[in-house]
Order: structure tokens, then C-alpha cells, then sequence
């Protein structure tokens, strides 16, 4: 694909992706400002200069040039403003502006949660394989005679048609009756072959311990935006030779020693049109299965994948989950800038960062971008909720201290807050978006991984 289709279709990615995001989290401080009865004088997409509105009613709907966010203006919204309107959003008492202040959180929040319901009630995609297995020799099933390569045809009696439903299969049998055996059919060479063992199901990096599992080999099938092994411009093909000099034949042997190498340079080399190639990383910290793991943002070549559906209540349950899921995820990652475990830089991304993020996701297909979209719904919720001006948070904190106090805090106070808060967000945006155009240049400069 040619850098002027990838540059169109992040910029296509960035308005389709950012632009809802930002209209759900304008319309509901504008829907709940309109319920408490507040006068809103203008709905605008995108920051001054307006580039065109029109008059309805009360109230002016624009949309302006600059595409970072969006805002709704209400009247009487301005300390010391001399206005005796009492439809003004001062005039109102702290209980009715607090619930216009949280709106767009919680709408931004309440689009993630419906995406990802509608995705688990519409299909996940399930990446695999067949059900080819690769077998240690110490582990139980060699000891029952299962070799690699055997291709597994029935577990208990039931059908496996990927190496998904096998996992599934073995989990469910182990759920209902961990103490029985299990009964493996596989194919050998054309012949069928029975095999009975049991597994040992202890949890082990939260899956079962079956005694075999996918042969996928130490290549990369994909590179997440974002992640160190995107910075480090790994790509899908390469093939891992070794990592902290020790070969790798299988990616099993890769990320079991990325999981426990949690913010610890690791050094891969890599083979790539025939020539290798050694690289540092430093795996990032990531909750996943109820424990703390490093990663670097790369998935195997599965060579399958099938849809998924669920029913309508397990999809809300699932859909919820993600959505928390997203969220804690966002605090983790402020939790390790705040204590300096990251750098702000090469963590956060800006506008030219969730442009090639959102060009990433429309080559990969509608499921990624509304899974994307999820994403950053709920990062958006996150970051506006943080305590500082000019951000959501930045307002409910005054308007809590406010409700404490029973009186608006001193006007020079809140001028003094406001200024403080913008300063530091633009400082933090001006960091973001040096780092950005840094990492394209280098990427422009230095193709090739050094």
C-alpha cells in the first residue's frame, strides 16, 4: 500500500473515529443541560475559528476548523458574569450543574459499553488454528503417547473443528470433572489413534494445562500501534530467532519470557529478507487474566478464524466487562506515568498517533474499528474525568468544593486553576505531539531496524 493511501486513510480514520466520539460526549452535557432547563447558547463540533452554524431555536449548532474536541456554551457560564438570567448555568444550584458536568463522561462511557455489546452480539472474531498440536516431551500428554503434529479430531466424544473449540472442549470437561481422564482421538500419518490421560489443570498463565498446545511458530502475524514492538518497527513476517540470546523455535517460548520481563529490556533478533536484525525492547506492563504481564504489542500467524456470537444478556454482561476492562487499563497506564514507570511521550498518543491508529483499523476491517472506537471512547471518559481545568474533572472538582464550601470559590482562585490546568494540558500535548512527529521521522529515516 502507498504512503499516500495509508496518510488518506488515517486522515479519513481520524475524522470518522474522532468526530463521533467527540459529538457523544458534546450531546449528552447538551441533552442534560437542556433537561435542568440551563440556557444553551451554542453547540459547536470542534474548536474555534466556526467555519459554519445555524440559528434553532435558542440555540446556534456550528461546526468549527479546529478538529481536537468540542464544546457546548451555556449561558451564564462565566464567573463574575453580571447576567441575571436565571436559566444560567451559575444560577442553578450545584445539584443540577453536577449532573450536566458528568454527561459527557458517561455518554463517552455508555458508547463504549454499546459498541462492544453489539460486537459480542453481532460476532467476535475468533483467531486460531486447527487442531495440529505440538507436544514437550515432559509434559503429560507425550507421557500418553501424543506427538507434535498429531492432529486432534475428538476430545470426549465431541467434535473439535479449531484449536478454539479444542481449549474449550478440554476446559468445560476439566470444569465439570476435573479428576477424570480425558479420551483424545487424533490423526497420525492418515490413522486415527486413542489416547487417554489427565491433564494436569492446575491454572497456568490463566489457561489449562492440557499437555499440548498450538505449534505456532516465533513469527509475527501482527504489530499493535502504540505497543514497543510498533516503536521498535518490528513488522508482521519477521521471524524471532532468539530472545536474550536463547533460540526460539515456537512463540510460546517467545512470550513466556516477554510476560516475566515486565518493563526489563529484552533483546530479540530477528530475521528479515534474509538478513538478521537485533533489537531492544522494553515489554509493557499489562493486566491480563488477573495478573500484571509484560508486552510488546505482537500476535502469531494464526491461520484461522470464525465469528463468534453470543446471546443478547451475555453480550451486555461481556460488552460491560470490556468497557471496565478498557477503563482500568487507561488508569493503569496513568497510575505508571504518575509514579514515572513510563514516559508520557512514548505512552500517550495525540492526534497524529490516533490517525495512524484509525488507518490501521479501517485496513483491518468494521470489527477493529469499532472496537477502536470503543477504545477510545472510554480513554476519552478517563482523561476528561481527571481533576484538572479546563477537562470535566477539572470542573467538578471546583463545583464539589463549591457544594462543600455552600459558595463559589474566589474569583482570582478559579481564574488561578483554570489558567494552571490549561497550561499544563497544552504542556502535555505539545509533549505528545512532539513525540508523535518524532517517531514518524524516525520511521522515515530509519526504515530499517537497527
Amino acid at each position: 500500500m502507498s504512503t499516500a493511501v495509508t496518510i488518506l486513510l488515517s486522515l479519513v480514520g481520524f475524522f470518522l473515529m474522532l468526530g463521533p466520539l467527540i459529538f457523544v460526549h458534546e450531546f449528552g452535557h447538551f441533552l442534560v443541560a437542556k433537561w435542568m432547563d440551563i440556557h444553551v447558547v451554542r453547540f459547536s463540533l470542534g474548536f474555534p475559528p466556526k467555519a459554519f452554524g445555524i440559528q434553532w431555536g435558542e440555540t446556534e449548532y456550528c461546526l468549527s476548523w479546529l478538529p481536537w474536541g468540542g464544546y457546548v456554551k451555556m449561558g451564564g457560564d462565566m464567573p463574575g458574569d453580571p447576567t441575571t438570567d436565571p436559566r444560567g448555568y451559575l444560577a442553578k444550584p450545584v445539584h443540577k450543574r453536577l449532573p450536566v458536568i458528568l454527561a459527557g463522561v458517561i455518554m463517552n462511557f455508555l458508547a463504549a459499553w454499546g459498541l462492544l455489546t453489539f460486537l459480542a452480539w453481532h460476532g467476535v472474531v475468533i483467531e486460531t488454528t486447527d487442531t495440529t498440536v505440538r507436544v514437550e516431551e515432559k509434559s503429560v500428554g507425550y507421557a500418553a503417547g501424543l506427538r507434535t503434529g498429531d492432529k486432534i479430531v475428538t476430545l470426549n466424544g465431541a467434535p473439535v473443528a479449531d484449536f478454539y473449540a479444542l481449549r474449550n472442549a478440554a476446559s468445560d470437561a476439566g470444569l465439570k470433572n476435573a479428576s477424570q481422564p480425558f479420551l483424545v482421538v487424533a490423526e497420525r500419518a492418515g490413522q486415527q489413534m486413542t489416547f487417554t490421560y489427565k491433564p494436569d489443570l492446575r491454572v497456568k498463565a490463566s489457561v489449562w494445562d492440557l499437555g499440548f498446545e498450538e505449534p505456532l511458530p516465533a513469527v509475527i502475524g501482527t504489530v499493535t500501534h502504540g505497543f514497543p514492538a510498533y516503536q521498535a518497527g518490528l513488522t508482521a513476517g519477521d521471524r524471532i530467532v532468539s530472545i536474550n540470546g536463547r533460540q526460539v523455535e515456537w512463540f510460546s517460548e517467545l512470550t513466556s519470557t516477554i510476560h516475566e520481563s515486565i518493563e526489563k529490556p529484552v533483546t530479540l533478533v530477528i530475521l528479515r529478507g534474509g538478513q538478521e536484525k537485533t533489537v531492544e525492547l522494553i515489554p509493557k506492563a499489562q493486566k491480563f487474566g488477573g495478573r500484571r504481564i509484560g508486552m510488546i504489542g505482537i500476535t502469531p500467524p494464526y491461520t484461522k478464524s470464525h465469528m463468534e456470537s453470543r446471546g443478547l444478556i451475555e453480550s451486555f454482561e461481556g460488552g460491560l466487562d470490556g468497557a471496565i476492562g478498557f477503563a482500568a487499563g487507561t488508569f493503569g497506564v496513568l497510575g505508571s506515568l504518575i509514579r514515572r514507570e513510563q514516559d508520557v511521550g512514548t505512552t500517550l498518543g495525540g492526534p497524529i498517533a490516533i490517525a495512524a491508529m484509525a488507518g490501521d483499523a479501517i485496513r483491518s476491517g468494521l470489527h477493529v474499528v469499532l472496537e477502536r472506537l470503543a477504545q477510545l471512547s472510554v480513554g476519552l471518559a478517563v482523561l476528561n474525568i481527571l481533576p484538572i481545568a479546563p477537562l470535566d474533572g477539572g470542573h467538578l472538582f471546583v463545583l464539589i468544593i463549591e457544594g462543600i464550601r455552600r459558595r463559589p470559590l474566589p474569583l482570582r482562585l478559579q481564574a488561578m486553576i483554570q489558567n494552571a490546568g490549561v497550561i499544563l494540558v497544552l504542556g502535555l500535548l505539545v509533549v505528545i505531539v512532539y513525540s508523535d512527529i518524532s517517531k514518524i521521522v524516525h520511521r522515515f529515516l530509519f526504515p530499517q531496524i537497527q
